[in-house]
């Protein structure tokens, strides 16, 4: 029985003396976006329609009929003291080119 106790108490120290594991090393990322990104399907293409300041904190995206994308954006959960943008979450509706922006709603 004292064996077992002493066991159970010394295993753990030993974890606790063995040298720290190095850490990860971070991927490297390189400064800038790829112009073309190599891991979308072939067929599929990727184009940036809006960025910030245009859309802050996206939190669902859908796409109707005529390729208008529609856009949820929070501003109103963990808001930052100070926080400048619009008091409430909105709805976005951007055309398929991205040249308008309008909010669809904005009363949360």
């Amino acid at each position: 029985m004292k064996r077992s106790l002493f066991l159970c108490f010394v295993t753990p120290l030993t974890a606790l003396a063995a040298p720290p594991a190095a850490p990860p090393k971070a991927p490297d990322v390189p400064a800038e976006l790829p112009a073309k990104i190599e891991l979308l399907q072939p067929g599929v293409t990727l184009t940036l329609l809006a960025e910030h300041p245009d859309l802050v904190t996206p939190t669902g995206i859908d796409v109707d009929e005529q390729g208008n994308i529609w856009l949820a954006a929070c501003h109103t959960h963990f808001r930052p003291e100070g926080y400048q943008g619009p008091e409430h979450d909105e709805i976005l509706v951007f055309d398929k080119n991205g040249k308008s922006r309008r909010v669809f709603y904005n009363e949360t």
